[in-house]
């Protein structure tokens, strides 16, 4: 069996062993710059030729791929441009020419060699579920590479060879667009006639061991596929007691029997009178531009934007005190405690806000005059290490953004 087809033999084995091995048990294709679909790869090639090769020294020259990757592999056709600088070389001429019988040794002056050719590859992984190892990908190829003006070779010839190797990508973004930094190391099995002075019968066909380095970019071509959002992380959702239905579990509940409707502090009892008077808590009769008012007792079914009964009774006092106040631009404003996903709460906190605002404009309210913006837990008022702490960081908020008219303190009402 001659080494040409030793090395097809070679190359058919790994061409089906490498991707059934990837299909079993590699891990997905990473995301980004190195997703599937189509990419354009040129690079820069350097080779270090077999020192059987009479005084070839390394060469120097370029490559471009054209492939598709799948999501454990990737099949490419290639280029090849290579130019080799060849030496003097000195050699003795092989047995059963039929040269003079004194055997010397033969000389041939140095020149360049070129290399030009293409092939088809097969790129393979990633096999390691490790965000640096992922980037790793294994290599199996095979190509014919035309050899010309070799000063040894009376004509130009090709050349059969396959290639196993190992290759590094690192993907990264180059004024928007999506790029990966290709390096890779190939070892080639070359196949070719040996050199012969004077077109006489030559030796059998050497095979040669060369290594190929490759350093490049690789552009995808393929527009992304559309990523969809996450689910939120789901919070655990715990029935809670309120007995008076005042918005506030009966286990901090100090003051139970307070009754549906009744304003009161996150301990479920009524503020003191100087409490709820003092300048520090405005109310919607005396605001004006800047002041920002809490909505004590209006609250929410756990894990939910759903106003409680409580709520929405005290909402009717609210879009009461706004009509009596059409110069007023106010927005809501939810907030939510730390517990959970900040992406999720951020989400609930808007809800929230926003459920506040279809209720006000159900009520009568005009829509332009309410704003509604989710704060998620970014603004806490209270510790979220207790759990009165974080009952007073879940609250709605209404922050007064225009006054067209001004305040009437002598208006009494509830606060709100």
């Amino acid at each position: 069996m001659n080494h040409l087809v030793r090395a097809v033999i070679v190359v058919a084995v790994l061409g089906g062993a490498v991707p059934a091995y990837a299909a079993e048990g590699a891990a997905p294709a990473p995301a980004g710059p190195a997703r599937a679909g189509w990419y354009v790869a040129p690079m820069a090639t350097y080779m270090k030729p077999d020192s059987g090769r009479c005084n070839v020294d390394d060469g120097l020259g370029a490559s471009v791929a054209l492939g598709n990757r799948g999501d454990f592999a990737s099949l490419e056709v290639w280029g090849q441009f290579l130019s080799l600088s060849h030496g003097g070389c000195t050699y003795t001429v092989p047995d059963g020419a039929d040269m003079d019988s004194n055997r010397d040794p033969v000389n041939e002056p140095a020149g360049t060699v070129k290399l030009n050719g293409g092939g088809i590859a097969l790129l393979v992984g990633p096999f390691f579920d490790t965000p640096a190892l992922a980037r790793l990908f294994g290599i199996v190829g095979f190509g014919v590479l035309l050899r010309e003006d070799h000063p040894q070779y009376t004509q130009d010839d090709s050349t059969i060879f396959g290639d196993v190797g190992l290759g590094y990508a690192h993907p990264f973004q180059l004024f928007g667009l999506d790029v990966i930094a290709r390096t890779e190391v190939r070892y080639r099995y070359d196949v070719q006639q040996p050199p012969h002075p004077d077109n006489e019968e030559p030796a059998p066909p050497h095979n040669y061991q060369d290594l190929i380095f490759n350093l490049g970019l690789q552009f995808a071509l393929s527009a992304p596929e559309p990523v969809e959002e996450p689910a939120p992380e789901p919070v655990a959702v715990v029935a809670v007691a309120d007995a008076d239905g005042d918005g506030v579990p009966d286990e901090t509940d100090t003051c139970p029997g307070t009754g549906v409707g009744t304003m009161v502090d996150a301990t479920g009892c009524e503020p003191p009178p100087a409490v709820a008077a003092a300048p520090a808590e405005p109310t919607l009769q005396t605001a004006k531009a800047g002041d920002t008012i809490v909505l004590h007792g209006v609250n929410f079914e756990t894990a939910r934007a759903t106003l409680t009964t409580n709520a929405r009774t005290l909402l009717d006092a609210v879009a009461a005190d706004l009509a009596a106040r059409p110069g007023l631009k106010v927005e809501i404003g939810g907030h939510t405690d730390s517990r959970g996903n900040e992406a999720y709460n951020q989400s609930l906190s808007e809800k929230r806000a926003q459920s506040v605002q279809a209720y006000l404009v159900g009520q009568g309210v005009a829509a332009e005059r309410l704003t509604a913006v989710g704060y998620g837990e970014a603004q806490p008022t209270d510790s979220n290490d207790t759990d009165e702490g974080r009952e007073r960081n879940r609250r709605v908020e209404l922050k007064v953004l225009e006054q067209a008219e001004p305040p009437n303190p002598s208006s009494s009402g509830d606060p709100s």
